[in-house]
């Protein structure tokens, strides 16, 4: 919603917001419900066997001599049988192009039953990972304590997995999990080539590749190719999906893959808790944004160029990246996470305006957050313009409280912490490369991680994975030991902007009374002798990057 003709705002949603930049507007729970029943009632039964002739037998004869009116006349599902679910799965199917999918209440959950699967079907409990994996960040480690798993992390960087990585693990594997797009490195996607090679190496050890594909719908433009042909093209063995994301259903995800791995993954389903007894709402949320959103998605992921080149021309925010593989990218600030939030809240209820729809997060650089950016349908509605004035009000408010203090934690962090990551960090600028903190010493553990992986040794010789009986037990020979998760990322640009201004806060240029923190800083200091140091002498004396196509501060 915009501003009226005088100036004031609309009726706002639930939590005082009249219009969004990142995601969608939040709705009240009866609101939602009510869409959703309209729509159902909308969607006549006749319209759908004309679009999807393939349906057919999913539309039975209940009155004696007539199919139902509308997909609101539907009798409800029993376990996940019958009604609006199997509609979902089957529909979903014939969109992927491949033979099966099953509903589950959640991403998490899916990707542990298809490794469950994989486990019996490979003989082998060790599931390769990239560094920076959603199961490893953000599932509160449920691979171990859950699914018994063992998780070897066989990146040698910070970057994307490769087919180099799986030839050179000298382990033998069950399965790896591609994340694609990767979220922590700014939701970066392998180029076709690439991607093609790494399914291969995996296939070539015996093993079976599983998509973390969360946001797997929106990935298809990057490759150019339609996306009933994604994963039949490249091979892969199991994807789940998820319908919250892009999509905008409230919750839900689909697993999908061929028959036989969707009937293996049914019992699964049931002992992690997952067959609700009646799961139409859910299928009925995820058939409504799978008919209006789906096709929308192309548009979205063009405009999220526009709207990251908005963002990236305000001082104090860095954009990673400029250029999205898909709707999704990242945005860096200057602070904690904490002050971070309740800037954004004291945004929100000044303006009406939300521009970030995930919370702030702070990282492995002392003094700097991320937050996340989805377009969708309400981002279409924002010219640059107005994009850059909302954002630099809010970073007006994130630096009104004292951006002197801000610049003395800042120089404080850089003597402390910052000299000795840059001694490791990758000189790389090249897509999804990050820099890496400096390894933690034995005697001094660092912060308490989200959660822990095992690290898998492996075994004395490398190759397929020899033929052996579907067990769910560990491959021989492995032993593991507890390891730290590592810290939150910073993509190079930005870790190298950042760095470059922490050092001049450190050598002496303030104290500061900024307007920004980029190309427009309002800096001067007076030296014992007299002479005066300008914004223009800082940035040609330590090469401030000034082009808002990387990101700057």
């Amino acid at each position: 919603m915009r501003p009226n003709e005088g100036g004031a705002l609309e009726q706002r949603s639930p939590g005082g917001i009249a219009r969004v930049l990142s995601g969608r507007m939040p709705m009240s729970i009866g609101s939602q419900m009510s869409r959703v029943m309209e729509w159902l009632r909308e969607q006549t039964v006749k319209e759908w066997l004309r679009k999807h002739p393939e349906l057919y037998d999913l539309f039975p004869d209940e009155s004696g001599n007539s199919h139902p009116v509308t997909l609101y006349d539907f009798s409800a599902d029993k376990y996940g049988n019958g009604g609006l679910v199997t509609l979902l799965e089957r529909h979903a199917a014939g969109l992927l192009g491949v033979e099966a999918t099953m509903l589950f209440p959640s991403g998490t959950m899916a990707q542990q039953v298809a490794l469950q699967v994989w486990r019996a079907e490979s003989g082998s409990n060790v599931v390769a990972l990239e560094r920076y994996s959603h199961l490893l960040r953000f599932e509160d480690g449920a691979i171990e304590t859950l699914s018994g798993l063992d998780p070897a992390v066989v990146t040698k960087g910070t970057g994307q997995i490769t087919a180099d990585d799986v030839s050179a693990f000298e382990g033998r594997i069950g399965s790896l999990v591609l994340e694609l797009p990767l979220r922590e490195l700014g939701f970066v996607l392998p180029q076709e080539h690439e991607l093609t090679a790494l399914v291969d190496a995996v296939h070539e050890r015996g093993a079976f590749v599983h998509v973390d594909g969360a946001r797997l719908w929106e990935s298809a433009p990057h490759f150019g190719m339609p996306l009933d042909g994604f994963i039949r093209h490249f091979g892969i063995d199991s994807a789940y999906l998820g319908l919250d994301k892009a999509l905008g259903a409230p919750s839900g995800a689909l697993l999908a893959g061929s028959k036989p791995f969707i009937e293996a993954a049914r019992p699964w389903r049931h002992r992690f808790g997952g067959r609700l007894h009646d799961g139409g709402f859910v299928a009925a949320s995820a058939l409504m944004a799978i008919e209006e959103e789906l096709p929308k998605i192309p548009r979205y992921v063009e405009h999220a160029s526009t709207v990251a080149k908005a963002l990236s021309a305000v001082d104090g925010l860095a954009v990673y990246r400029t250029d999205p593989d898909t709707p999704h990218f990242q945005v860096w600030a200057l602070g904690e996470s904490r002050e971070l939030g309740e800037a954004g809240k004291r945004h929100t209820g000044q303006t009406g305006l939300r521009l970030f729809s995930s919370g702030w997060r702070d990282s492995d650089v002392p003094g700097l957050a991320v937050n996340e950016v989805t377009v969708a349908g309400p981002a279409l509605t924002w010219s640059p313009a107005e994009i850059r004035e909302a954002a630099e009000h809010f970073v007006a408010i994130a630096r009104g409280k004292a951006p002197r203090g801000i610049t003395r934690d800042l120089a404080r962090a850089w003597e402390s912490r910052m000299a000795p990551a840059q001694a490791h960090a990758e000189p790389s600028l090249s897509r999804g490369v990050v820099h890496s903190p400096a390894p933690v010493s034995a005697g001094d553990p660092g912060p308490v991680p989200r959660t822990f992986v095992r690290n898998v040794q492996p075994d004395s010789t490398k190759g397929p994975n020899p033929p052996s009986p579907r067990s769910p037990t560990a491959a021989a020979g492995h032993t593991a030991s507890t390891v730290a998760v590592p810290p939150s990322p910073v993509p190079a640009p930005v870790s190298e902007g950042h760095t470059r201004y922490v050092e001049a806060v450190a050598r002496g240029f303030g104290p500061y009374k900024p307007a920004g923190f980029g190309p427009t800083w309002k800096a001067r200091r007076t030296s014992a002798q007299g002479a005066v140091t300008t914004a223009s002498d800082l940035e040609r004396g330590i090469g401030l990057n000034t082009d808002p196509g990387r990101g700057t501060f």
